[in-house]
Formats: C-alpha cells, structure tokens, sequence
C-alpha cells in the first residue's frame, strides 16, 4: 500500500521493524518513530494488535497527526477468531495457494495429515516383506 500510495503523487513515510529497504521505508516501531510528524494521515494496517500498550500507541498517534488529520484503521481482531472460522481463513488460504500452483494438492494434504487437520485416507507402504523363520 506504501509503494502505491508514494507511486499515486503522497509523501509517504512507511513504518515497520522489518522494512524493506527504499527510500520511503523506515525499521523502526511506532513507539521508537523519530519523526514529529506532523502527517495529514496516518495509516495502520493491521499493525496495532502487535504493539503491548494500544493506549500509548494511541496517544503517540494522535501526536503525529495534524490538527485536521485523519487516522485510517484496518486491524485484526485476534479475539474474534474462534476455531470455525480459522478452519474458514487457512482453507482460503490453502485453496488460493493450489490455485496459483505455490503449493501441489498432495503436498497441501499431508501438511493436513501432520498436523492432525484431516485423517489419513490411505497407506503407502515401501518395504520387503518380513522372512519367517525356520
């Protein structure tokens, strides 16, 4: 979203601990962030269930934004994910990855299987069959 925001014409400061590097980006927190600001907006995409006091994180971005400023929020609800519906979301996942060809179909499965997702629905076998004594 930075690239294409800095692409459309904004100044754009992209915020992250693992950034990738260019002239746009930053690795550093929200917390850590040197800038004063002041920025029109501020945008935090599903960023802010990571940081340990939202309260703080809050009150830091209301600091850097200016007076008429506008936050855009987009965050995760980690309290809101029950097991339906992340059995939903990894088997989207799972089908986009089949679909792009990232990921071959058995492969998928057994991952399943491992994981105790799904059950098994067959053998394979490689061996010599055992010798009896005599």
């Amino acid at each position: 979203m930075a690239l294409e925001l800095a692409a459309a014409g904004y100044d754009v400061l992209a915020i992250d601990p693992v950034a990738p590097e260019g002239a746009i980006f930053r690795r550093t927190t929200l917390e850590e962030l040197d800038d004063p600001g002041p920025f029109a907006a501020v945008v935090a995409s599903r960023s802010l269930h990571h940081v340990e006091d939202l309260d703080l994180a809050l009150d830091r971005i209301a600091a850097l934004l200016a007076p008429d400023g506008v936050l855009l929020l987009d965050e995760f609800a980690p309290d809101r994910v029950d097991d339906a519906t992340t059995d939903w979301y990894y088997g989207q996942r799972r089908a986009l990855a089949i679909a792009r060809g990232e990921t071959p179909p058995s492969s998928v499965e057994q991952l399943l299987v491992d994981a105790g997702a799904i059950q098994a629905t067959g053998y394979r076998y490689a061996g010599e069959p055992r010798m009896e004594e005599r």
